[in-house]
């Protein structure tokens, strides 16, 4: 189990796969430390990177502490260096599609005492990234259709590819 203490891992290919809040649909429980290790498969051709894309998000924000701080988060590192930089951390509703050219990330799900919330599904795939999208710090957000709005942001990879 991803919150035994022990990341689950998952083999990130061309296909979509999707990972899931502890329960879901129902609400998670609190005092959550989850991980799951998302390792692109063998044979990744050059230019392709790591996507995931929130495509529901149901996270206690902080109703407690600061404003703009998360009580429930998901945080995604660069790994497996246990952890790497911090990628962003997310809560609340906050849509997001984060791609990267990491061949191996951790997503972590952190929970508090308090109040909880639905939880999430990830959608995650390797996909072409060319190197414009990959620069530091972009951010874009992206309409499709009459979906959410999402917010994109690219990370390069401390790894030489």
């Amino acid at each position: 189990s991803p919150c035994d203490g022990s990341p689950e891992a998952l083999t990130v290919d061309y296909t979509a796969k999707k990972v899931y809040s502890p329960g879901y649909p129902a609400r998670y429980d609190n005092n959550l430390n989850c991980e799951w290790l998302l390792e692109a498969g063998a044979g990744v051709r050059p230019g392709f990177g790591i996507q995931l894309a929130t495509l529901e998000l149901e996270l206690d924000p902080s109703y407690v502490t600061n404003v703009g701080e998360c009580d429930d988060f998901l945080e995604l590192f660069e790994a497996p260096s246990n952890p790497g930089p911090s990628l962003g951390r997310w809560c609340g509703r906050a849509l997001k599609i984060v791609k990267s050219m990491a061949t191996t990330l951790t997503l972590r799900f952190s929970t508090n005492g308090l109040y909880t919330g639905r939880g999430f599904v990830i959608e995650y795939s390797l996909i072409r990234i060319g190197s414009a999208e990959c620069l530091p710090g972009r951010t874009t957000p992206v309409h499709v259709g009459r979906a959410p709005l999402y917010e994109s942001f690219e990370v390069k990879s401390s790894e030489n590819r």
